[in-house]
């Protein structure tokens, strides 16, 4: 039993530890002139006391705390005393000094995690002499004390509180106009009023300004700190009229609302007739203007927080708004470049693991943006780097984060199907504050194209100083004889401009290619006879392919065809392919031009009419793996030509800047068929590396 009494008695105290934490019990309590007790019900035993009850009783607080009320409480009552409301009692009391003193209770019941308490407001009736109408003045003082703490826990709002405040002062004293005015500065103003539209204009009434200091009666009560009744105001210096006249006004009773020891009000009672204000406890009556000045603080301090909060609110969602803003800010920049970003965190394993993949990494792995991003990981940690062993991509950058702040790898990255693209891989650490490793952001380049020009750049310059080393050599070797035979100009001069015309024609290839390329060369486009530039081209070559022994035939239809074209271009790509067919053609061997009106469907699906060029030959054929590499500059199937090897990347880029397009197939019986496709008027070139898609 007595365990279960302990356990009781410590749950009430926690319950009382939290009620403690209450700012506005504290304030009630601690700071309220009342006697007031905290009991618990069954036991009686005193929970705590506020200092006025200690002082009353003549005890110390910690011993206050372990009495019970039948250590002070006599068994007899005051005489011809009874309570007038369920929850108001009267007892004789005995304090530490052994007087009897009568004390009226008020109690209310405190609800606190499961436990109650029992709340005692307690006032000193003792003088019995004391005039029955003040002593039920004094009783409804008590109640209002009561009614205002009950306040100060059911609203902060600051008018509910004002509105509370002038119900519970009429239910104290019959007055017949009210109103409760806060200080600003040295200024106070009607906050909240009663009554007064019966008898005034209330909005010019409320809007009134005054000076504190300038306001005899406003300055009496914060110089002696206590409240003003004038019974008359027409005999009474002290008072100053707010209006010229006031005739519905006799009797006045002002209270200074205090916080502490400030005064930030006054409450007024204004009377109609003469006020009979005798008896009246003072010090009760302050004490519920300083509760009221307890609830208009709180009202004011749950404003303030509440305007705060707000405040803060919408610096959050405007926080939020840009935070969002600039995240999506950034995603779009993401999604819009070109390399490959990924940023990993680190899981509690110790391992980075991707959390963020854009568009372009999602294309290197050769899916969709919009797949699942765990699908994407699994696809991210299957990449490998070839000739890297040991732990996997993933990991390895982790390794190497550890010794520096980024790291740089670079190789043939292998997809899970088994594609490679060379790429450059370049990790950044993300750190907190304390330098521990949070995450890393990759970015990922595609370097393969890259690669591919660098390659062919080399090539290229490789094989121009290659293909002008002869030439020069042959030049500088015949300048060297004519120092040397000055007679013999004749036999030198011959071999001097072969090799000069060689280089020539070289120089002027190149400079034709990079023209090309950049399209910086205009088209002079007419209107051309096909079956006239066909025969022109073929006659100019008639003697070089009979020399030969070769067969030259063209096969054009009877009708004529036209085109939109620059004819000294389109003459040139005949003459590059024709001078092709026969230089890759053994004696005895044939070529064929074919010629004929043929559409072909462009990219976006439009059908678009022309005319399609064949050139047949019945040469050596080239290798399938060669065939998009033959129109790459100085590509040569066999190295025992005498061309430069730039004629057909020539004749690629004219045919393009057409519009057309170009490719090369095997012929039916061995050798090779060039086809090149030409709109019936020049149009913009598309970009078709192989050139073979736009015919049908």
């Amino acid at each position: 039993m007595e365990a279960s009494s302990e356990k009781d008695m410590s749950q009430i105290q926690s319950a009382y530890a939290a009620l403690c934490n209450n700012p506005v019990w504290r304030q009630m309590f601690e700071q309220n002139p009342a006697m007031q007790m905290l009991i618990e019900p069954v036991s009686r035993i005193v929970i705590d006391a506020n200092p006025p009850a200690c002082r009353f009783y003549g005890y110390k607080r910690e011993e206050m705390q372990s009495l019970s009320l039948d250590q002070i409480e006599l068994d007899e009552s005051p005489e011809d005393d009874s309570p007038t409301e369920s929850t108001l009692f009267i007892f004789r009391h005995r304090t530490r000094r052994g007087e009897q003193r009568d004390v009226k209770i008020n109690a209310s019941t405190y609800e606190i995690d499961g436990v109650s308490l029992t709340h005692l407001i307690l006032v000193d009736i003792t003088k019995r002499r004391r005039a029955e109408a003040a002593e039920q003045d004094q009783r409804a003082v008590t109640s209002a004390l009561a009614n205002t703490a009950a306040a100060l826990n059911s609203s902060l709002n600051l008018h509910d509180v004002l509105d509370r405040i002038l119900e519970q002062v009429q239910h104290i004293i019959d007055c017949d106009y009210v109103n409760i005015m806060l200080m600003e500065n040295d200024y106070v103003t009607v906050v909240r009023s009663r009554g007064y539209e019966k008898v005034t204009d209330v909005d010019e009434y409320v809007s009134v300004k005054l000076n504190v200091n300038a306001t005899p009666t406003l300055r009496w009560m914060v110089e002696n700190d206590r409240m003003l009744f004038i019974p008359e105001i027409s005999t009474d210096s002290r008072w100053s009229k707010l209006h010229t006249t006031e005739d519905w006004l006799t009797s006045y009773l002002g209270v200074p609302i205090r916080m502490g020891n400030q005064v930030i009000g006054f409450l007024n009672l204004d009377f109609a007739t003469r006020a009979k204000f005798l008896g009246y406890d003072e010090s009760a009556l302050q004490a519920f203007a300083d509760q009221a000045g307890v609830a208009i603080r709180n009202a004011r301090l749950f404003e303030r927080v509440r305007r705060q909060a707000l405040l803060l609110e919408q610096r959050v969602a405007d926080r939020t708004a840009e935070l969002d803003y600039e995240r999506r800010q950034l995603r779009a920049i993401l999604d819009s470049m070109t390399d490959g970003v990924f940023y990993s965190d680190v899981d509690p394993e110790g391992r980075l693991q991707p959390r963020y993949i854009n568009r372009a990494m999602a294309r290197l792995l050769g899916v969709e943006p919009a797949e699942d991003l765990s699908r994407l990981v699994a696809l991210l940690d299957a990449l490998n780097v070839e000739d890297l062993e040991g732990p996997a991509l993933q990991w390895s950058i982790h390794q190497a984060l550890e010794q520096q702040s980024f790291a740089s790898l670079q190789g043939l990255l292998n997809r899970d199907d088994g594609v490679g693209f060379e790429a450059t891989m370049t990790t950044t650490r993300v750190d907190s504050s304390t330098g521990e490793l949070l995450g890393a952001v990759t970015v990922v380049r595609d370097v393969s194209q890259e690669k591919a020009l660098e390659r062919q750049r080399s090539r290229f310059v490789a094989q121009a100083s290659h293909e002008l080393r002869t030439p020069l050599a042959n030049m500088k070797t015949r300048l060297y004889l004519l120092r040397r035979q000055p007679d013999r100009l004749e036999s030198h001069l011959p071999v001097l401009e072969k090799a000069t015309g060689h280089m020539w024609r070289l120089v002027e290839s190149l400079l034709d290619i990079s023209r090309l390329e950049r399209h910086a060369v205009q088209l002079e486009l007419s209107d051309i006879s096909v079956q006239e530039t066909v025969s022109f081209v073929t006659e100019e070559h008639q003697p070089v392919i009979e020399e030969r022994k070769q067969t030259l035939r063209v096969e054009m239809p009877g009708e004529p065809l036209r085109l939109i074209a620059d004819a000294d271009r389109v003459t040139q790509v005949l003459n590059n392919l024709i001078a092709n067919a026969s230089a890759y053609t053994p004696e005895g061997g044939s070529i064929t031009v074919h010629v004929e009106g043929c559409a072909a469907v462009d990219s976006a699906g439009n059908v678009l009419p022309g005319i399609r060029f064949d050139v047949i030959d019945t040469g050596t054929g080239i290798p399938e793996d060669q065939r998009e590499a033959i129109f790459q500059p100085f590509y040569r199937i066999v190295n025992n030509n005498d061309g430069s090897g730039l004629g057909l990347s020539i004749t690629r880029e004219i045919v393009r800047l057409h519009g057309g397009s170009i490719r090369v197939d095997a012929a039916p019986g061995g050798g090779s068929c060039f086809t090149f496709w030409l709109p019936l008027k020049a149009a913009a070139p598309e970009a078709d590396d192989s050139g073979s898609d736009t015919l049908r």
